[in-house]
């Protein structure tokens, strides 16, 4: 990341990271014991004076199982474990004085319905409605991946902005 400062002064640097724990007391915030085969430390990362955005990604795949049964996670589990990594990312942000942005996140449709896609959504977009009015690190959020017609790459998380679709309610 120095590098890129050395190189380009006025460019932002952000982490580029999923944004997985590795220090013990945070492990407990990742979504599964996978993610240690990542190799980062977010948290380490972030105190680099040459990193000026932290960010992440959350994916239920990166959930894997939940201990202590090992089960899959459904999607109450899912809301519950994001509203935590919210929090705890956001707190961790505050502590080394640099915003964070959610770089990238989605529900894969048909796995998920609508409706909860709208539900999982509106959980981010009001952390990220609570930041701005509250003056918190949460600056971004972006999902993956907006579309536009018979785009040829589709991994399910597509949003089609081409398509006219009444809204939901939301519960």
């Amino acid at each position: 990341s120095q590098a890129i400062k050395d190189y380009a002064n006025k460019q932002l640097v952000s982490t580029g990271t999923e944004g997985f724990f590795l220090d013990e007391g945070m492990t407990k915030y990742n979504p599964g014991a996978g993610v240690r085969c990542e190799g980062e430390d977010w948290l380490k990362l972030g105190q680099l004076s040459s990193i000026d955005v932290l960010n992440s990604h959350i994916y239920k795949r990166q959930m894997e199982y939940i201990p202590p049964t090992w089960r899959k996670p459904e999607f109450q589990d899912l809301m519950s474990w994001v509203y935590m990594y919210l929090n705890q990312h956001i707190a961790a942000a505050k502590d080394v004085n640099k915003p964070y942005i959610l770089e990238e996140f989605n529900l894969i449709l048909p796995k998920h319905t609508k409706e909860e896609q709208m539900q999982y959504f509106h959980l981010i977009y009001d952390f990220l409605t609570w930041q701005a009015s509250s003056g918190g690190p949460f600056s971004g959020a972006l999902f993956w991946n907006a579309a536009i017609g018979d785009y040829a790459y589709d991994d399910g998380y597509n949003i089609y902005l081409d398509v006219v679709s009444e809204p939901e309610p939301v519960p």
